[in-house]
């Protein structure tokens, strides 16, 4: 208790506001907006008697700046689209854009960047608690069920998509491997034990995307761990650890395995015209061959409009005969894609530099963890359409725009 209040100590009302929706956006994202609307009400109180905060907002080395550009393009997209119904409801989501940015340049916070992260971190673990616990429950009172199918993919992903839980749980598995090098005292003090939560967590949800993203990260981890003169034993021990709890993850009978074990199937058959299959992988693969068909063929330069782009990909795939996945009335399932089918080339340009101001700022300060969160989320808008509901957007926003906060860097120690 008294580690809490001092974690605690000297919060503001806008403090408690911002905890609000970092806890929300891990436990029930549709509440997150609440504290959104009142810390911009709070910001816009502020813009009126500041005279600096439109230069820091204008800063096109900024990812804020690349965010609500992105955002007012979907506003203009709204020019040339029919299906106004989608295009208002993608704006009210993506609005987000524009307000997390504000917040954080015009609202004043006690907190520093990395408590922030620590506290979303603690946020998960305690969601992937809560989540076993669930999953217990449901297990003892559905006998005739299957038992471990309760811990598994969707079922064990209670509050949000598992493609989204596992993204998140991944990447803060590997921001406590980053964020303070690991010590005895540390491991003894559970930053350790957080780590193997949520990455078990990560392996739980099923998700591929996620799978790739936590690999990445514990080989980083290990390469700086033997790269380091100074190896430790008790470094050394932890990562022989991890890795064989790896390489028993992925056997081929475990959920990892079988999971894997899909995509080379779906590569040796694969389809991109008359396909009616629905696999996770094939259909992936069938999307994005028709998202790259439809922007060169047709909108590479100005996209089909805010609320057109995916009418035109389901419109496609049944001129195609991919009957299976236009049923489905699939996206993109690729963010880079379905942006630039959606809103051409500026939609597609701001999208990659929100990214690439984002890593420069991280080289710059030479901070490890705010890399790796950068390049991971990166890496996952390469298998889904990641900001195309709540779930992806109010915490995809929040996390780059916490990282592009001006702070003291953070000192890397030898690992």
């Amino acid at each position: 208790m008294k580690g809490i209040k001092e974690f605690f100590r000297g919060f503001t009302v806008s403090d408690y506001l911002f905890v609000f929706v970092l806890l929300t956006m891990c436990w029930s994202v549709k509440y997150a907006p609440i504290g959104i609307c009142i810390l911009v009400v709070v910001g816009i109180k502020n813009w009126v008697k500041s005279t600096s905060l439109l230069q820091s907002i204008l800063d096109w080395k900024s990812p804020s700046f690349w965010l609500m550009l992105f955002f007012i393009w979907h506003v203009i997209g709204l020019l040339w689209t029919d299906n106004f119904r989608f295009a208002w409801s993608d704006i009210g989501m993506k609005i987000h854009f524009l307000f997390v940015p504000f917040i954080l340049a015009s609202v004043h916070f006690s907190f520093s960047k990395n408590k922030a992260l620590q506290l979303w971190i603690w946020s998960l673990a305690l969601t992937v608690v809560a989540n076993l616990l669930f999953s217990s429950v449901q297990s003892i009172y559905y006998p005739e069920d299957n038992h471990w199918g309760f811990f598994l993919e969707s079922e064990f992903s209670h509050w949000m998509h598992r493609s989204y839980y596992g993204t998140y749980t991944a990447l803060a598995a590997i921001t406590v491997l980053f964020l303070k090098p690991f010590t005895f005292k540390r491991v003894l003090w559970g930053d350790f034990g957080v780590f193997v939560l949520l990455s078990f967590a990560t392996f739980l949800t099923g998700s591929k995307a996620a799978f790739l993203l936590i690999f990445l990260g514990i080989g980083m981890y290990l390469l700086r761990v033997l790269k380091n003169q100074k190896r430790s034993p008790i470094k050394l021990i932890l990562g022989t650890l991890v890795s064989i709890g790896i390489l028993v993850l992925v056997l081929p009978k475990t959920t990892v395995g079988l999971r894997l074990a899909e995509i080379p199937k779906a590569l040796k058959n694969m389809q991109t015209a008359g396909n009616n299959d629905v696999e996770t992988n094939a259909s992936r693969l069938i999307v994005w061959s028709t998202s790259y068909k439809l922007i060169t063929e047709k909108y590479w330069l100005t996209g089909a409009g805010t609320g057109d782009g995916k009418d035109e990909l389901i419109s496609k795939n049944y001129e195609l005969g991919n009957i299976g996945v236009a049923d489905k009335k699939l996206n993109s399932h690729n963010q880079y894609l379905n942006s630039w089918l959606q809103l051409g080339l500026v939609g597609i340009f701001s999208l990659l530099m929100i990214f690439v101001t984002s890593i420069r700022i991280g080289f710059q300060k030479r901070s490890v963890h705010e890399l790796c969160l950068s390049i991971g989320l990166m890496i996952t808008f390469l298998f889904e359409s990641f900001i195309e509901t709540q779930a992806g957007i109010i915490p995809f926003c929040v996390l780059i725009c916490l990282l592009s906060l001006k702070s003291e860097p953070i000192k890397l120690s030898n690992v």
